[in-house]
């Protein structure tokens, strides 16, 4: 097999295909169940392969953790209840906690955390709020606490963190935004090639999905806003 790098390229160039068949309607029905075939294969021989193995061969379990997921998106501001989640789920506490583990690679609890500091890194950079508002949107009672985990999380306080983050930015997330705006638009067509939900923010408004840590669009919406 050839190097992680080729393998990276190999990839791009397959999902790069199933976008341009949004604009080829002639062989759509026939080529994208291929290539999402061809995409499956190429995950499946990469670095993620083992997880993605384990996640194929546990079939119910992880759709139900796929259930759970969802929840835990669109409640992520209310207090974790474990016990309700896995009794809704026909699961034991401690066998939802593994599964849910072996999918995300965290914890439920890890999990809801993640979430709701990046949906208040969100809010600070998109909404203007200062750190004690973005915490108790997000379901934090405790700023000081929510402060603690955060600089832990992105690596500086909440004020330091999104002054660094508004000092990097420039004009080029004006053009990026246009960018994401129109693979957002794309996305609406490939969910309908694959019949899959791909991954966006989903949860109370959020647009952009923040879970890989690019918050270029919301960037570029404040300097517009502020330029006004």
């Amino acid at each position: 097999m050839g190097s992680l790098e080729g393998r990276d390229a190999d990839l791009l160039d397959a999902v790069v295909r199933l976008v341009r068949l949004v604009e080829t309607a002639a062989g759509r029905k026939v080529l994208a169940p291929l290539i999402i075939r061809e995409i499956i294969y190429r995950l499946l021989i990469g670095g993620q392969g083992a997880r993605l193995s384990h996640i194929f061969a546990s079939g119910g379990d992880t759709r139900r953790i796929s259930k759970a997921i969802g929840h835990l998106r669109k409640h992520f501001d209310e207090q974790l209840k474990m016990e309700e989640i896995a009794r809704e789920l026909g699961m034991s506490v401690s066998g939802f906690h593994h599964h849910f583990k072996s999918v995300t690679s965290m914890s439920p609890l890890q999990f809801q955390k993640h979430l709701r500091l990046q949906e208040a890194r969100r809010l600070m950079l998109g909404e203007d709020l200062d750190a004690a508002s973005a915490a108790f949107r997000v379901g934090y009672q405790d700023a000081s606490h929510f402060s603690r985990e955060y600089k832990r999380h992105f690596g500086a306080p909440p004020h330091g963190d999104i002054a660094s983050l508004l000092s990097r930015s420039d004009n080029s997330s004006v053009r990026y935004l246009t960018r994401k705006l129109t693979w957002l638009g794309c996305i609406d067509h490939l969910e309908e090639l694959s019949g899959a939900r791909l991954g966006r923010g989903q949860h109370h408004g959020t647009a952009l999905s923040t879970t890989h840590n690019d918050y270029r669009p919301l960037l570029a919406w404040r300097r517009l806003r502020k330029s006004r």
